[in-house]
């Protein structure tokens, strides 16, 4: 197992599958604060959970109805029979606890409970004619470990690795996400053991932790599991694993076709493996199908970012997604056998499809295309950007592309039983060294975590501003505000105080990057606009004027323009750059 210190993770506590006291007893440490609202508080809680109650540095607990204010316990008659006020009664044991009538265990548990309140509690009583919610919450130290969960099965040819994945932390029961994708991991790993498969490439089966959350104020809180992994416990995964299998929600057909997800590079050998296999009747009606790039979603994207060319099956649409995601209704009611036999068994071949091939077959001419499809002349042609030059060189880029491409593929077709695996891992480690520059170049983010190319933050803040500009100019102050409210994070003021706007801007422009994780160097701009939205808010119609306001929208759009003609200049460096490192490559294909 690979530890990774994080926070712990929430769980779903029904007193059935789960009873308080036994979370207690796990999530207790020494030195918790416990902070308790109930309508009771009983001894023979204390005696249940004593040892773990030990060893906390305080208890504060709340009765939640007034409680030992104006009444008072009598003496026990002679049977030795507590009685029973309406809210005291508990402290002596619930009708669901033994009973006290003829026991004289009580006492010595009474005693042993008294020293302890004494010690480490404090008793309060709700004496207003409020309504106060139960609660019960324990404050333990920070960063505290969680675990990865690692197992392997040995490659008998290839020193590089094929990864399998998901994450078993979750919301509630987490049936489908994502129990049901580690279930998944662990079938395909043994289906491959008991078949007496012999992989050429180790295959990795990891259970991740911290998916859903790992650490506290910062946008990019969840996938926390998988970036301690590959970044830090395994920063060796990176350039030695060829491909990340992850899995999410896979026992649930999300829509009429089914579908991967997966990095531009290997879009073109997925696609024709989907073309290849048939899909059996009645599963997905309109078939399967390639989608790309890569989304935030999942642990996939982190892998990818850090060098592992990795796929998801997609699971981001559908009613499922309406009513049942990170809620109590996402159980074995949404269960269906056949989709997940199926997932079971397509990803099984196309793990033994990657498996049998010398090299990854990735293809970075599509992550080239896919740049130059996101530039907009226009806009070049209105800041003054270098835009046909940034075509100019990713044409000669792609067309290197295509080649070692074409190289790979033939290697993959001629590599026979007797092939040098030494060297088709030396030359993988070049294929993802490349990989993970085209990740460095060209993957960004937008203030909704979608994932882009480095230019269009500000290619579409620019499309927004163009539309400001013209409306202001006609004094017209909704449409104004309408555009605005697109550009970056200045949705946020519309709806908030100048201090939550400053705290979700700054939570990413100047966070600590190790908290920033995954996110790390994936903005790059910010337009603050929440003063001219205030202002504008505020504008009578025909009655103020609006020359201060045009005039800063003015400088808006210099700026903007500004950093358009930056982030093409970078661009233009970036591509070039990596046709150097492609050209390399098809070298050391023609040396070998």
């Amino acid at each position: 197992m690979d530890n990774i210190q994080i926070p712990g993770m929430p769980k779903m506590i029904d007193n059935v599958n789960l009873r308080v006291r036994d979370d207690l007893e796990e999530t207790i440490t020494k030195k918790s604060k416990l902070r308790i609202a109930a309508a009771c508080f009983s001894i023979y809680a204390y005696e249940e959970l004593k040892k773990s109650l030990s060893g906390i540095e305080n208890l504060k607990f709340i009765f939640t109805s007034p409680t030992f204010i104006t009444e008072k316990t009598e003496k026990s008659k002679r049977e030795f029979f507590i009685p029973r006020m309406t809210r005291e009664q508990n402290l002596y044991g619930t009708e669901f606890e033994v009973r006290l009538r003829n026991e004289l265990t009580q006492r010595a548990i009474a005693k042993e409970c008294a020293a302890w309140i004494k010690q480490k509690a404090t008793f309060k009583s709700n004496t207003t004619n409020q309504v106060v919610p139960g609660f019960l919450n324990v404050l333990s130290e920070k960063d505290q470990y969680t675990y990865n969960i690692v197992g392997k099965i040995p490659g008998r040819r290839s020193d590089s690795m094929i990864l399998l994945s998901a994450h078993y932390d979750s919301y509630f029961e987490g049936f489908q996400d994502d129990n049901a994708a580690v279930a998944m991991i662990i079938g395909i790993a043994k289906a491959l053991i008991q078949g007496g498969y012999q992989p050429n490439h180790t295959i990795v089966v990891c259970a991740l932790a911290a998916e859903e959350w790992g650490i506290s104020d910062t946008k990019y809180d969840w996938s926390t599991g998988a970036y301690r992994q590959v970044f830090e416990a395994r920063a060796d995964w990176p350039g030695n694993v060829i491909a990340d299998f992850n899995f999410e929600l896979p026992a649930h057909a999300h829509s009429t076709k089914d579908a991967i997800r997966c990095t531009y590079e290997y879009v073109d050998f997925i696609q024709k493996f989907v073309d290849k296999d048939a899909m059996p009747k009645g599963i997905y009606p309109d078939g399967m199908t390639t989608l790309y790039p890569i989304e935030t979603w999942s642990d996939d994207f982190t892998m990818a970012i850090s060098g592992i060319p990795s796929f998801v099956n997609d699971f981001s649409g559908g009613p499922f997604m309406e009513n049942y995601y990170h809620s109590q209704y996402d159980n074995q009611d949404v269960y269906e056998e056949e989709i997940y036999q199926f997932h079971h068994e397509f990803y099984l071949k196309l793990l033994m499809a990657v498996d049998a091939l010398a090299l990854p077959p990735l293809n970075f001419a599509t992550v080239l295309t896919a740049s130059m499809d996101s530039l907009d002349l226009n806009v070049c042609k209105q800041t003054g950007a270098e835009g046909s030059v940034f075509l100019e060189q990713t044409k000669k880029a792609r067309e290197t592309a295509i080649c070692l491409y074409e190289k790979i593929q033939s290697w993959n077709q001629n590599f026979g039983a007797d092939g040098d695996w030494k060297r088709a891992d030396a030359i993988t480690k070049k294929l993802l060294a490349i990989f993970k520059k085209a990740q460095d170049y060209f993957v960004r983010l937008d203030w909704d975590d979608g994932v882009i190319f480095p230019q269009q933050a500000v290619q579409n803040n620019l499309h927004a501003l163009k539309k400001a500009k013209t409306a202001l100019n006609a004094g017209n102050i909704e449409e104004t505000l309408d555009a605005f409210y697109s550009i970056d994070n200045n949705c946020y003021a519309f709806e908030f105080e100048k201090e939550v706007f400053y705290h979700f801007t700054e939570y990413i422009m100047k966070q600590e990057s190790e908290r920033l994780m995954w996110g790390k160097g994936r903005i790059l701009h910010h337009e603050n606009l929440y003063e001219l939205v205030e202002r504008l808010k505020n504008k009578e119609i025909d009655k103020d004027s609006l020359e201060l306001e045009q005039r800063q929208l003015e400088e808006v759009w210099e700026r903007q323009c500004a950093y358009y003609k930056d982030d093409i200049e970078y661009l233009i460096r970036a591509v070039t750059k990596f046709s150097e490192m492609l050209q390399e490559t098809v070298v050391l294909f023609e040396k070998n």
